[in-house]
């Protein structure tokens, strides 16, 4: 539920579908049954959750929805593909909101071309789908779990820094004054359109009146634009940087070299277990 964005409650969203997930596995496995029409139904998921004009809504949102929004189940194809074979990890460069993410591409691109530092800039305009800026909806975060659903802050700490990490998520950090100076340089539009139909638009204008704008379509990070082999070992650095009491960090890194050529997954869980 978007009501837990911004919350510590958030991140167990994917947590709990991955424990269901194992555990329906397990289940099966050991030849626990099911009903079969609990997805579609008439006292199945979509009538308990929506209700019983659920298939009026399906009709109305058809082809509109997105986010997975569309109050139906595929069912004949689960698993073929298997999405995480077919398309591999999407591993996010930023520990932040992936809405946000476009964005804070294109503004790094248009910093690293172009040279330009945060005393220089006048205004950063963004222009993005609206579903990815409702997300992101705490222009002034509070908290650390805020920031990560802030177009602002990301921005502000891309903008000073070149970069954004997760250092840039603690509590001192979220309150530093130099971001905060930065935040009221960012506007945006709610474009309503789907995010596959508009690219996210940043438009720079520097104190001097030049301007500079860049599209970004897809994010880093993503299956056309996946992390190269020094972007993810920056990314394990940061992580390791995150946890300073961990003291596996070379045993891991050392068998994540080795993962092809020696596909231990228990191996690699008990380096981790010191984390």
């Amino acid at each position: 539920f978007m009501s837990q964005f911004g919350t510590d409650t958030k991140p167990l969203h994917a947590g709990f579908a991955a424990s269901g997930g194992v555990q329906s596995a397990l289940f099966a496995s050991a030849g626990l049954s099911a009903g079969s029409d609990t997805l579609h139904g008439a006292t199945g998921l979509r009538h308990l959750m929506v209700g019983p004009d659920v298939d009026q809504l399906a009709d109305e949102m058809r082809g509109k929805a997105e986010h997975g929004q569309t109050v139906t189940f595929r069912q004949e194809d689960v698993g073929d593909p298997l999405h995480i074979i077919h398309h591999g990890l999407k591993i996010k460069q930023f520990p932040n909101c992936g809405s946000v993410h476009r964005a804070l591409d294109g503004l790094l691109e248009l910093r690293a071309a172009h040279q330009f530092t945060a005393e220089t800039v006048d205004t950063i305009h963004v222009r993005a789908p609206a579903t990815h800026l409702r997300n992101l909806m705490y222009d002034d975060p509070q908290t650390p779990a805020e920031a990560k659903f802030s177009l602002e802050y990301n921005l502000a700490v891309g903008l000073l820094q070149g970069r954004v990490g997760l250092a840039d998520f603690d509590l001192k950090a979220i309150q530093r004054a130099e971001i905060r100076a930065l935040f009221s340089k960012i506007t945006k539009d709610y474009v309503e359109a789907l995010e596959s139909d508009f690219p996210t638009e940043v438009h720079v204008r520097l104190s001097t009146g030049e301007t500079y704008m860049t599209s970004q379509k897809m994010p880093i990070g993503s299956r056309e634009r996946p992390l190269s082999d020094a972007q993810l070992w920056q990314k394990f650095e940061g992580c390791v940087a995150a946890t300073p009491n961990f003291k596996k960090a070379d045993d891991v890194r050392q068998l994540l070299q080795a993962l092809e050529s020696n596909p231990s997954v228990r191996k690699l869980m008990d380096a981790l277990k010191g984390a």
